[in-house]
Parts: structure tokens; C-alpha cells; sequence
């Protein structure tokens, strides 16, 4: 069907998208993405995305696990040269990182590979470290720990007067540097986006699979994101605000 309909379509009657290329372009520069979260303490998670990409080889296979840094990451992954984004969408649950990024160094050994998971997804298979301790696989684990299981505490937040229960209240996570410890992995922990390159550097000069933990706020969000109810060109927060 594709290849029909190309072979009708008239180069000088298909419209073209400049005003609507235009229009994005706008919108990304009045609407910036680190703009979306001011936390109270600790780094800014677009922020983050950005510069621990912006610190990546060109080839990397990024990934990201379920929740509120799988929209971090999509808002603000930059895709470059060879570089490709492997996540679940809307179809996957928490835990869908870690097997992936197994998936990924055994289809493309030769590439590095730069996973972003949260603390609560992060705990569904994290038996999986064994695995790519096993392979030897060049894969760096950032792993977003903000204490809670941030994207549910979120929809509490909205919807149930803040009522934390099992996301904050009877939920923690443990030390993942020492996880990874265990695993035979070089690890680090960091809190602040200045520690980013001396971090990457420190666990880069380990051959094989590592982990960076990156303490963020328990109480940032994912924005903008559509509430119950509303239309798709209604996003909270308002566009005014």
C-alpha cells in the first residue's frame, strides 16, 4: 500500500511542513525542558539527561525503565550520530529496563549502552546485574533515586489528597552503590549535576557494567502531563502558569 500511494503522490501537491517545523521550534524555545522541574534540593533530572548524554559516545544505545524518568528522558534524551533510544512506551512495566539492556549489548556487543531507571523499577530485576556482570557488557546503570515510587505518589498527590501509602509510607529502596558492590560492579553516587563528568569518569576506567546513583527529590513530578478527564491540548500545568 505504502509503495502505491508513493509512486501517486505529486512532490508538488504534497504540503509542506515549515510552518509547522516552525511552530515546534518556537514552542522549544519559550518552553524550555529544564524549566519543567525546580527542585527543592538535589539535580534537575532534564538537566541531568542532557548532560549525562551530552557526555556519551555518538554509538550509545540509551534506555529507559517505567516512570517519571522514562518522561525525563524523553523529554530530554538528544539523539545523535548512531545513537538510539530503546523504551517500553506506554505498553511496558517497571522492570522492563534492565532485560533490555541485556537484549541490546547481545544484539550490538560493539556499542556502549546507557540505561535510566528508577529506584522502584530498578528493584523489579535487579538479578539481571548478574547477567550483564556475566556478558561483561559496557553498560552504564544511572539509577534515578528519588526514595519513593515517584510517578504513583504523583497520581496520590492529584487525586488522593496526598495520601503516600506504599509509594512513600511502607516503601524504601536500599543503597544501589552497594548493590552494585556486591555485584561485582564499580559504583558510584552522586547528587548534583556538577558531579556528573568526575563521576563518569571515576566508573568509565572500570572494564564491564556500572552503576551511577543519583539522588534526586522525593518530591519532584513529571511535567506536563494530562489529568484525568482532560483533553490532549489541555496539559497541567497550564501553559500560562
Amino acid at each position: 500500500f505504502l509503495r502505491e500511494m508513493n509512486a501517486q503522490l505529486d512532490p508538488q501537491k504534497v504540503a509542506r511542513f515549515d510552518t509547522w517545523i516552525k511552530s515546534i521550534a518556537d514552542a522549544r524555545s519559550r518552553w524550555s525542558d529544564l524549566k519543567e522541574n525546580q527542585p527543592d534540593f538535589g539535580p534537575n533530572p532534564n538537566e541531568l539527561v542532557g548532560r549525562i548524554a551530552g557526555l556519551s559516545p555518538p554509538d550509545c544505545v540509551f534506555l529507559s525503565d517505567v516512570g517519571q524518568h522514562q518522561m525525563w528522558v524523553a523529554q530530554s534524551l538528544p539523539i545523535r550520530g548512531e545513537s538510539r533510544f530503546l523504551t517500553s512506551g506506554g505498553l511496558g512495566a517497571m522492570g522492563f529496563g534492565l532485560p533490555a539492556a541485556v537484549g541490546a549489548v547481545l544484539e550490538s556487543p560493539d556499542q556502549p549502552a546507557c540505561l535510566f531507571v528508577g529506584d522502584g523499577g530498578m528493584q523489579v530485576n535487579i538479578q539481571e546485574l548478574e547477567t550483564l556482570k556475566m556478558l561483561g557488557s559496557n553498560v552504564l546503570i544511572v539509577v534515578l533515586n528519588n526514595l519513593s515510587q515517584g510517578m504513583v505518589r504523583q497520581f496520590q498527590d492529584s487525586y488522593y489528597g496526598g495520601r503516600h501509602y506504599s509509594t512513600v509510607l511502607g516503601y524504601s529502596s536500599p543503597n544501589f552503590e552497594s548493590i552494585a558492590y556486591a555485584y561485582g560492579l564499580k559504583a558510584t553516587t552522586i547528587a548534583s549535576v556538577e558531579e556528573i563528568e568526575g563521576a563518569l569518569v571515576e566508573i568509565s576506567a572500570f572494564s564491564g557494567p556500572a552503576l551511577l546513583q543519583v539522588m534526586l527529590s522525593p518530591n519532584l513530578n513529571a511535567f506536563p502531563k494530562l489529568e484525568h478527564g482532560a483533553n490532549l491540548d489541555s496539559m497541567s500545568p497550564p501553559i500560562d502558569e
